[in-house]
């Protein structure tokens, strides 16, 4: 029998430890970028980490800490070789923190008959939508997101962000490879390249 109706259940995060299973290597990683065009972003020179990712870092349930520390140290390494300091107080001059995102999407053959997973980060909620149908095959997608904000008042300045279909990939020194390519890939995009208006 074949169904064709579809309902949506509200599905709560699997965040980090998911995504350490998931994101997978690539040599080709489409990324994107937005900004806020009035950013002066040539007079950002130091950093530090937002200090509410590191609480959630420190207290979120089902946190993965081996991947936390990945994804700090590949941010750190990048910034450093692009000439910004880390800053060891308040005193910098913007705020780095990060998301990650799962969506896994369970796609059948047979008409109007789909299941697919949505994930948020951090203790957000996601949907279930579910269908029926024949050759089901799984699809899993990984976002990384790099958020720099501003010191002074915690406003978003700019994101970046990765995402691509993965799989499971579960050797220590390769997804340790993989996310400081995807980390490289979205901060190479950083600072935005503001466009000349033509005349």
């Amino acid at each position: 029998m074949n169904y064709n109706t579809a309902m949506r259940i509200p599905a709560q995060t699997l965040i980090p430890a998911l995504f350490v299973s998931l994101l997978a290597g690539c040599s080709s990683i489409p990324v994107s970028q937005d900004y806020a065009p009035t950013t002066d972003f040539s007079a950002l020179k130091t950093y530090h980490w937002d200090p509410e990712l590191i609480k959630r870092e420190n207290s979120t349930k089902d946190n993965n800490p081996l991947l936390n520390t990945r994804i700090h140290n590949a941010v750190d390494r990048k910034l450093a070789t692009m000439g910004y300091r880390l800053s060891k107080d308040n005193n910098a001059d913007f705020t780095v923190s990060y998301q990650t995102e799962t969506r896994q999407r369970l796609t059948s053959d047979g008409p109007s008959s789909n299941i697919s997973v949505g994930f948020g980060s951090f203790g957000n909620f996601g949907a279930i939508g579910l269908g029926t149908g024949s050759h089901v095959r799984d699809e899993d997608e990984a976002t990384l997101i790099i958020d720099i904000l501003s010191s002074n008042d915690h406003k978003l300045l700019w994101r970046g962000s990765s995402t691509r279909y993965v799989y499971a990939r579960k050797d220590p020194a390769e997804l340790t490879k993989t996310i400081n390519e995807h980390v490289d890939a979205i901060l190479n995009q950083f600072p935005p390249q503001k466009k000349t208006t033509l005349k």
